[in-house]
């Protein structure tokens, strides 16, 4: 039997729009691209991109089999996050770097500002 693993996808989206096309991107683009490789989307929260003012930053919990830091950044670039963060990120998993998937999100929207413990409570406390 295979275990299930967790993965926390983050998009960064440089561009503003109404909650509607938000709406219709999680339904349309993310929830569809995840199935097509085998994930199931267990939560998606949107943030304001507070440091540009220009756009905003999605979390996405999937669930899933072969979660490799590889296929999470492959699928946050199909889902539209910023092609330079995507080349950053390629780089730190390429140098074997654990905390490639960087997304600064300031504290007041952070949902992890309090650190927990273990990988399972950030991931409860990210989706409370």
């Amino acid at each position: 039997m295979v275990m299930e693993n967790i993965a926390i996808l983050k998009i960064d989206k440089d561009c503003i729009v109404s909650q509607e096309w938000l709406l219709r991107w999680k339904r349309l683009v993310v929830i569809p691209t995840c199935k097509r490789f085998g994930l199931k989307v267990e939560c998606i929260k949107t943030y304001s991109s507070s440091g540009k003012g220009k756009g905003f930053h999605a979390v996405i919990s999937v669930t899933g089999k072969h979660l490799t830091s590889e296929r999470i950044n492959e699928l946050q670039f199909y889902l539209g996050d910023d092609s330079q963060r995507v080349s950053m990120n390629r780089a730190r998993i390429k140098a074997g770097l654990e905390e490639w998937n960087k997304l600064f999100i300031t504290p007041n929207m952070n949902p992890e500002a309090e650190k927990p413990r273990s990988f399972l409570e950030r991931v409860r406390r990210l989706f409370r």
